[in-house]
């Protein structure tokens, strides 16, 4: 058996996250992205998905704007807490509006399945838990 002790690195699950390296790939191309997308945008008013479509961008735009706005007012990098916050403030509306058009308007199943998103989206983020081994005792 090795005597070595293990060290955990700095991170914080001990691994580089799949999520903190998309968002810097994300950083870049979401203006490329955003373009694509406003161009596409009449062509699928026409289809049925055209007005969630509508919705989703206008939403995801409103969120870019505000990670920025935010981000230019703070002196420091947004906290995974602030972030969140914006992501709440953005996505309530935008998710209320979709969930309304399909049919679901009653507020207690809005306000679950938001909490539902934000949940999923927060698991995505935050990546498996992970459990640094131990050396065994002499």
């Amino acid at each position: 058996m090795s005597t070595v002790p293990v060290t955990v690195t700095a991170t914080e699950n001990g691994f580089q996250r799949f999520i903190d390296s998309l968002g810097s790939f994300l950083k870049k191309a979401a203006p490329i992205a955003i373009e694509g997308a406003e161009v596409a945008r009449p062509l699928l008013a026409l289809t049925p998905i055209g007005p969630e479509y509508n919705i989703a961008l206008t939403g995801i735009e409103t969120a870019i704007a505000a990670d920025n706005a935010m981000q230019a007012s703070s002196a420091t990098a947004l906290t995974g807490v602030q972030k969140m916050a914006v992501a709440v403030t953005v996505a309530a509306p935008v998710l209320t509006q979709i969930l309304g058009s399909k049919g679901i308007k009653e507020p207690v199943t809005v306000q679950t399945a938001i909490a539902q998103f934000l949940q999923n989206v927060f698991n995505l983020q935050t990546g498996p838990a992970v459990v640094p081994a131990v050396a065994p005792a002499k």
